[in-house]
């Protein structure tokens, strides 16, 4: 997955497994799929879509400390350098495990 590039790969994940803060009952989608995608194209986007799931909460957090530019991230998603480059690409923020 480290070597796929986001702008050819063009598969999405709409992100809603468990609802949301917007509307419970929300539904998650994959879109733009098509024949030469493979599962590690999916796999990107399920990566994608936590992330930028995970941003909606992560903008709420910025405007009440606008001055944190690192995020100290812990769980299983921190011991990947996949997750932790994409949530310091998407985020724009310093990522780091405590």
């Amino acid at each position: 997955m480290q070597n796929l590039n986001p702008q050819v790969a063009q598969s999405y994940l709409h992100l809603f497994l468990y609802g949301s803060n917007a509307k419970l009952g929300m539904q998650a989608g994959f879109y733009g799929i098509q024949s030469h995608h493979t599962q590690i194209h999916l796999l990107q986007a399920i990566y994608e879509g936590v992330i930028f799931s995970l941003m909606s909460h992560l903008e709420r957090m910025q405007v009440r400390f606008p001055n944190a530019s690192t995020l100290r991230v812990t769980g299983g998603p921190a011991k990947s350098e996949v997750w932790m480059q994409m949530l310091a690409d998407i985020s724009g923020n310093e990522t780091r495990n405590p």
